[in-house]
């Protein structure tokens, strides 16, 4: 057998971030947004707007001209069955066999202990999803505009174990294996927004309305890497060359009004074109779908508070069976250069785990921003989101 590391599977966050993607109802990583529950579709910054509704972008301070936010890097991994740590101790006990030359005692030990190992395995799957996103904002008061790329990806990590593997590595000369007939498979599919956000700023009597709107061109890939357990390397996922790419043009729209200073309420709709890709025996099919959302959020100086719920169900891979989001957040803003977070996400259909999510952010002097974001779910799902911003 050839020497492997199977852990190189957690490091994926990392190595697929720049390639493509899509998530469970939101489609985009944001520090702020996603530590406060994943709202934002009322409380979102002008510089964030465009990822979670446009109409926000009109909504700025008068000292606010330009804003830079590169990157906002995000990944999250389900580990409801506690795979990662299989894969971990398969992978140190496939190395350790690999050290053995002879058929020896502690040889037929590792051997089995490594059989029981990959019997765990077998038809388990991993969804791990990755984004990674950019705005430039330039807020005014005849037209705002932003320019912006999001992209997401929605992967699977499946292992497919031999039996013929379990019986040789049960057997009398496990040292002998030359290779594992067991497979790692990494699938999944990626969508990457390339867009511009228009926004302006209404008075219909004396309240202020905020509209939104952005046009967008999307690229939709698929891909696949299939090899065998110990040859496994992550890093070598590509494209899947069974299926095109795919380029499709869609719009977000979104609208706010602001009652009063402390409150407003929103409504975005995103993906209004809905686009279906497929492969050429149409076994394999991807779907986008209009995705609409509404929330309010109370606003004051130091604190506020947000609550986003779907009105339309969402799918992912890691899921067998649609959700639909409620999400709740807060922040405290503490002396204007050190914010603390927190929220709660849930599924009204009960077919995805809740999530506690929580973050902080320095901004000092209002210029440089740094925000980082940690989620956790009931069924040991795990996420973390990291952002730069510059604000002018």
């Amino acid at each position: 057998m050839k020497k492997h590391t199977l852990s190189a599977l957690i490091s994926l966050s990392l190595s697929v971030g720049y390639i493509s993607s899509t998530n469970a109802g939101q489609q985009y990583f944001q520090s702020r947004s996603d530590a406060m529950g994943g709202t934002g579709v009322a409380s979102a910054h002008y510089l964030s707007a465009p990822l979670m509704n446009p109409a926000l972008l009109a909504r700025f301070s008068h000292t606010d001209n330009v804003g830079i936010l590169l990157p906002a890097i995000g990944a999250q991994i389900d580990d409801n069955s506690d795979t990662i740590d299989s894969i971990n101790t398969a992978s140190d006990l496939i190395n350790e066999l690999n050290k053995y030359n002879s058929n020896s005692p502690q040889a037929r030990a590792t051997a089995r202990q490594l059989a029981n190992e990959l019997e765990m395995l077998d038809n388990e799957k991993i969804p791990v999803q990755v984004g990674l996103a950019g705005v430039i904002a330039v807020p005014n008061e005849t037209v705002s505009f932003a320019l912006f790329t999001n992209t997401y990806l929605d992967l699977q990590v499946a292992a497919d174990i031999s039996d013929s593997d379990i019986q040789a590595l049960r057997g009398q000369n496990p040292a002998a294996i030359d290779e594992l007939d067991s497979t790692i498979t990494l699938h999944g599919v990626g969508v990457t927004d390339l867009g511009i956000s228009l926004a302006s700023k209404f008075i219909l009597g004396n309240t202020p309305v905020y509209v939104g709107l952005s046009p967008k061109v999307q690229a939709i890939g698929f891909y696949q890497y299939t090899d065998s357990i110990d040859n496994f390397d992550a890093s070598n996922l590509e494209k899947d060359g069974t299926m095109d790419d795919d380029v499709a043009f869609n719009i977000d729209a979104g609208f706010v009004v602001e009652p009063n200073k402390h409150f407003t309420f929103g409504l975005v709709a995103k993906n209004m074109l809905e686009h279906q890709v497929s492969n050429a025996s149409e076994t394999f099919r991807y779907e986008i779908k209009p995705q609409i959302t509404t929330g309010f959020a109370l606003h004051s100086e130091w604190l506020t508070a947000a609550v986003d719920i779907d009105i339309t169900q969402s799918d992912t891979l890691s899921n067998k069976k649609p959700s639909q989001y409620t999400r709740l957040g807060a922040e405290m803003d503490a002396w204007g250069w050190l914010q603390f977070r927190g929220g709660f996400r849930y599924d009204l259909n009960d077919n995805d785990s809740n999530q506690i999510t929580f973050g902080m952010g320095l901004s000092p002097f209002s210029i440089l921003h740094i925000d980082l974001t940690g989620m956790l779910s009931e069924d040991e799902t795990y996420g973390f989101v990291a952002q730069t911003a510059l604000t002018f």
